[in-house]
């Protein structure tokens, strides 16, 4: 779901700080509510580290998935400029079936914006009809995209990189390795640490 939906989002990051200190929070927004005014709150926390932008593909190019609004772009230009410097800021999108070009694009557009990077995630393919692509896709969908990142200067990262011994430690991907490091809350507050 969309953390910034609830009501008391800001009320909760405070808590964070107030009664664990020593923790650094990082949360996943489609970055619509993420306006400039919230934005300058939330960067004035120093606690908060990371912010995830989910998004498919740059203005003007459409993807299977959830299409962005121009206001997002424009939110995420604001917090780009604006973040202090222990805040960074992180595009997260879906691998999908020769998403390359889609993945390069938004590479690119996260170097014009100066983002601090781009997390490719795997396709939570339980309720919708978008087929997750193959092992052997993926393979070569990475390969193409961290080398494209690579000659770009810019970080790319994936927890899905899948070799021999995470798809042994996943049981050929029926579990998934996320840790609470990477934790979901859903709207009636439980607590997961997957998404799929």
């Amino acid at each position: 779901g969309e953390p910034l939906m609830h009501k008391k989002f800001v009320d909760c990051l405070v808590l964070v700080k107030k009664y664990l200190p020593y923790t650094f929070v990082r949360f996943t927004t489609n970055g619509y509510l993420l306006t400039p005014e919230l934005f300058d709150i939330i960067n004035k926390m120093d606690h908060v580290r990371k912010i995830c932008f989910s998004i498919e593909s740059p203005p003007g190019i459409k993807t299977h998935g959830h299409h962005s609004h121009s206001q997002i772009f424009e939110n995420i230009k604001y917090a780009c400029r604006k973040k202090n410097n222990k805040l960074k800021i992180i595009f997260q999108t879906l691998v999908q079936k020769n998403s390359q070009a889609a993945i390069k694009a938004l590479l690119d557009y996260g170097v014009q914006r100066q983002a601090d990077g781009m997390n490719l995630v795997r396709l939570d393919a339980r309720h919708c009809d978008i087929k997750r692509p193959t092992h052997e896709e993926e393979k070569k969908i990475f390969s193409e995209v961290f080398a494209y990142a690579e000659k770009r200067n810019f970080s790319l990262i994936s927890a899905n990189r899948r070799d021999v011994f995470v798809r042994i430690a996943t049981h050929k991907d029926t579990w998934c390795l996320r840790s609470d490091n990477y934790i979901y809350i859903d709207i009636d507050g439980n607590v997961t640490p997957c998404c799929g």
